[in-house]
């Protein structure tokens, strides 16, 4: 409600100033004191709300690796076999070789399923 009024009386003091300077007679005394009653009493109401915005407001960061972001890995050797395997699904897909692309999606599968650490252990 606050936002709303803090509108109208912006647009008052706008919509008078106008009004005055372009289509009546001139500014009077009365005019100029209702345009700044007016538009003081618009910032007044709108000013915190507006240096709330500006103080929350964030700028998004735009990363280069979106698709490392949504994947959890484990650890330095899953992350770099996970970069190798998006370079190669990339380069399959350039080169437009569906054969090399399902050999990607086979070594995706063979690497990231399964439990690793339950396998290292069982070896020793």
């Amino acid at each position: 409600m606050d936002l709303l009024i803090g509108v109208a009386l912006l647009c008052w003091s706008l919509g008078l100033l106008v009004f005055k300077q372009f289509f009546s007679d001139g500014l009077t005394s009365q005019a100029i004191l209702q345009i700044v009653v007016a538009g003081i009493g618009g910032l007044v109401i709108l000013g915190p709300k507006i240096f709330n915005w500006a103080m929350n407001f964030e700028i998004p960061e735009k990363d280069d690796d979106d698709d490392l972001d949504e994947i959890e890995l484990d650890d330095e050797h899953d992350y770099s076999d996970f970069k190798a395997l998006n370079y190669l699904k990339d380069r399959s897909l350039q080169i437009g070789s569906q054969e090399a692309f399902d050999l990607v999606v086979k070594l995706n599968t063979l690497i990231f399923s399964g439990d690793h650490k339950d396998e290292e252990s069982d070896e020793k």
